[in-house]
């Protein structure tokens, strides 16, 4: 009996990569969770919250359907690819949205916990995958199976860190799939690129931040107030194409899990957001121009 509803397997967070062949090991997609329910041959997307996705990826729910399977739940991550091979989390907005110059959506399936009527659920994983491989593999460039390495996490890690991915996905190769629960089976291990952006200028809640360059690449909050033309080094998991332009005006995701733990006090850094509307920020500029000794906004220099 397939369920009408079904909550993804959760990560934990690990460190560093399990060593031994007791593990194995896949890419961590920078996109959207994303479960796909196929029954009498018709798919439905899902979030990981539950919300239904079908009508916003009507291509991809026919990509599903395409695959000539007749029941089944499965779970995998949605990404916009880049040219270059590489996921872009910022511009899957647009790439759902679709239209000129919007990225390509891939769906990297990795597990499945039902199949033809059958639950999947007590199935080590490794033998879930090798179901799922002979029903995805190489049929369609818009749905990829989510390929994987046994043992050798730290290499992998490795691997996946030079390339400029996200992190990885580890799990035990005899572990089941337990929807909506959160264990030790399965961790996730990030990847961390470093940038230092210097302080451009200061308010009384954040402050604006400028690349080697230059260029404005957004606003911070920070706990410890920090001196106009001081360095600071964040240790972010998006690499550098992953902070916004200033056109888009959109919240950058670099909340406080995306940060290095260690390094959050020392930068102070909270979260990063885009800028404000060129006319917001000309007014307040006028202001503090007209009232110097006020200080409710980043002073920019």
């Amino acid at each position: 009996m397939l369920p009408p509803r079904l909550p993804p397997q959760l990560l934990s967070v690990a460190k560093a990569a399990p060593e031994g062949e007791g593990w194995l090991h896949e890419v961590k997609y920078d996109g959207y969770r994303l479960l796909c329910r196929v029954e009498h041959g018709r798919a439905r997307l899902f979030s990981r919250p539950g919300k239904e996705w079908t009508g916003e990826l009507p291509g991809l729910a026919g990509a599903m359907e395409g695959l000539g399977i007749g029941s089944a739940w499965l779970d995998g991550e949605m990404v916009a690819l880049r040219p270059d091979g590489l996921p872009d989390f910022h511009a899957l907005p647009r790439a759902i949205r679709g239209g000129r110059g919007a990225l390509p959506l891939v769906y990297h399936v990795f597990d499945l916990p039902y199949l033809d009527g059958r639950a999947l659920l007590e199935l080590e994983v490794i033998y879930r995958k090798r179901i799922l491989e002979e029903l995805v593999r190489g049929r369609c460039e818009c749905v990829r199976y989510a390929d994987h390495l046994v043992g050798n996490g730290p290499a992998f890690h490795q691997a996946a860190h030079a390339a400029g991915l996200e992190g990885i996905v580890s799990k035990r190769v005899r572990s089941r799939y337990r929807p909506g629960v959160r264990s030790r089976d399965w961790v996730k291990v990030k990847c961390i690129h470093r940038y230092v952006f210097t302080v451009a200028g200061i308010g009384r809640e954040g402050a604006e931040l400028v690349d080697g360059d230059g260029s404005f690449v957004g606003c911070a909050w920070y706990r410890a107030r920090r001196r106009v033309g001081e360095p600071r080094e964040c240790s972010l998991w998006k690499d550098a194409d992953g902070v916004d332009p200033p056109d888009q005006r959109e919240l950058l995701r670099l909340e406080a899990d995306r940060l290095e733990g260690t390094k959050l006090g020392e930068t102070g850094l909270d979260r990063q957001v885009a800028p404000p509307e060129q006319s917001f920020r000309a007014e307040r500029l006028k202001r503090l121009v007209e009232h110097p000794a006020v200080d409710a906004a980043p002073r920019y220099v």
